[in-house]
């Protein structure tokens, strides 16, 4: 994607495990960086983390986030925290989620970060709610591998989506 700094685009991330995350969020960074967008969007996660010592307490996820996006060079400002509905299906619900912000408040660019083996379901998951919209969509793979096992789950939420939710 070419770097056009526009408000009406905006970086959303999609939650996951911790070390998943932590690719994740360099992606979106190096995104942001580039001015592809001026916000960063993430899924608020109830819960806690690990300790930080400087703290003297277990950071909370969404503290989390928002400290490893600023050790990115993420402005805290530029974060903002998205909390879908809880639902069974997670990468359906934030995508409903999500597409219904990103209407509502009129952008017309979605750039999507995820894991690169992830990104067939966020593609179907959110077509699905932005089908005949005026956005854009972008989705941008990070590096982080899930192994065999992890792949093999993958493909048959992807079967599981496009053939029996969508």
């Amino acid at each position: 994607m070419q770097a056009h700094p526009s408000s009406t685009a905006i970086i959303y991330v999609l939650g996951g495990a911790q070390d998943s995350l932590k690719y994740r969020f360099g992606t979106a960074a190096s995104l942001y960086k580039e001015a592809a967008a001026h916000t960063i969007a993430i899924l608020s996660r109830p819960g806690i983390t690990e300790y930080d010592p400087s703290l003297k307490r277990n950071l909370r996820n969404d503290e989390w986030s928002i400290k490893t996006l600023r050790e990115l060079g993420v402005r805290k400002e530029d974060v903002e925290l998205l909390g879908p509905e809880h639902g069974f299906f997670g990468t359906l619900t934030e995508a409903e989620e999500c597409s219904r912000e990103v209407v509502n408040r009129a952008y017309d660019v979605l750039i999507l970060v995820s894991s690169y083996y992830h990104t067939a379901r966020v593609q179907v998951s959110f077509a699905a709610y932005l089908d005949n919209r005026q956005v854009k969509m972008f989705i941008y793979g990070a590096d982080d591998c899930p192994g065999l096992f992890g792949l093999l789950l993958e493909y048959l939420k992807l079967i599981i989506y496009r053939y029996v939710l969508l």
